[in-house]
This record gives C-alpha cells, structure tokens and sequence, in this order.
C-alpha cells in the first residue's frame, strides 16, 4: 500500500469536491495526481539500493507543503503532523532538480527493519550517490547512534558521508567511520531551493545569502 504523506482522512475536510480528488489521489493510480504537478511518487529500494521486482509500496508527496494548510488548517510545530510537513518540505526543493533520482530505501531482514528517507541514486552504476535523514527532532543529535537504518545503510554500500536534519542544531559528528553533517531542516531546505535557482540561472537569489553546506554525501 503506498505511504501518503501530508494528506489527511477525508473526513477532515468539508469539501466533497475536495474528498472526491483526495479520494482519487489516496485510492487510485497516482499518474493523475503527477500529471497536474500536485504530487509525487517516490519508489523504493532496499538496504543495497536494488529496485523491487514488483512494486509493493511507495510514497506520495505534496509538491508543496503549504497545500496542506489550504486545504485543512495550519499547525504547529510540535503538532504530530509537523514532521512529515518537513519530510514534504525537504522533497518539494528536490523536486526542481531535473537530474534528481530520488527514491526512499526499506527492507526488513533477521536483523531488523530499516528505513532511510532520501537516497540519490545513480542510474549509470545502479549505487547510491548519498543518503539524507529527515528527522524533526534534536534528540539524534545528542545520541546519533540510534540512527540504526542510516548507519547501516551507508555500511552497506560504503557511504562516507550522510546528512541528518534536526530542527535548530548543527552539528558534525564522526560516528564509526561515518562522517554525519547535522543541519536544521529549515536551512538545508533553504539551501536546496536557493542551490536550484543558481543552477537554473536564476537571479532570484541574488540577494539572499546562501550558506554553504554538504548537500547529499560523499561516496
């Protein structure tokens, strides 16, 4: 069954036109829903970033998070919808990058079950060019050791590097061989969109400034 994120139980809303498009995204082929740029598909991959045979899951991401509070109500931030908002928020920046091969990795094996949110995946060799941990919390930060899927992953297929998001700290950790580059969520969101319209050639950020921080990873 696909993962949606953002979108809520229909009874939310008082709009049957609303309920009826909700009702197509969330039970139907997602194609309509990619083809008005309203959503996104995200497949998966497992823990050596190979494609499933068959697919069994996906997720669904609003191409932007604010239709969320058009469509239902504003929350805030300690609300429990607030982490997938920044999940959508991150993907939406990524979204722009015509190159971007982005997937999401999920297996289960003797071990455990393992989850990484964002993997960028290089066609031309079939491996991860890096790998991104959203999390709207700071607690990893404290004690990064508890992200179990992501070391294990970027062990796996010898990643040197990774990002993990938080919500206010910024942080480099050496963790077991791995490099992790710890960033608020809202400036490395920030830094994708500005990146974007750099290499586009947009003069739309001239005027801001832009930090400088690892994007992905370093393989």
């Amino acid at each position: 069954m696909p993962i949606i994120r953002i979108l809520l139980p229909l009874e939310k809303s008082n709009s049957t036109l609303l309920k009826r498009a909700l009702h197509v995204l969330e039970n139907n082929d997602p194609i309509y829903g990619e083809a008005a740029f309203l959503i996104k598909v995200v497949h998966k991959v497992d823990e050596n970033a190979k494609h499933f045979q068959r697919i069994t899951g996906y997720k669904i991401y609003l191409t932007n998070p604010s239709l969320r509070t058009a469509l239902f109500s504003p929350i805030t931030p300690t609300d429990d919808e607030a982490g997938n908002c920044v999940e959508t928020a991150i993907y939406a920046q990524w979204m722009h990058r015509d190159t971007a091969k982005l997937h999401y990795a999920k297996w289960k094996n003797v071990r455990f079950e393992g989850e990484v949110d964002m993997i960028q995946l290089d066609d031309s060799k079939l491996k991860p060019l890096w790998a991104l941990e959203i999390k709207w919390s700071n607690r990893y930060v404290e004690n990064p050791k508890k992200l179990k899927s992501l070391r294990a992953f970027c062990a796996i297929n010898n990643l040197q590097s990774s990002i993990l998001t938080s919500i206010d700290k910024q942080e480099h950790v050496e963790l077991d061989g791995l490099e992790l580059n710890i960033y608020p969520a809202a400036v490395y969101a920030y830094v994708i969109g500005a990146n974007t319209l750099l290499l586009k050639g947009s003069e739309e950020c001239g005027e801001f400034p832009v930090p400088e921080l690892v994007e992905g990873g370093v393989g």
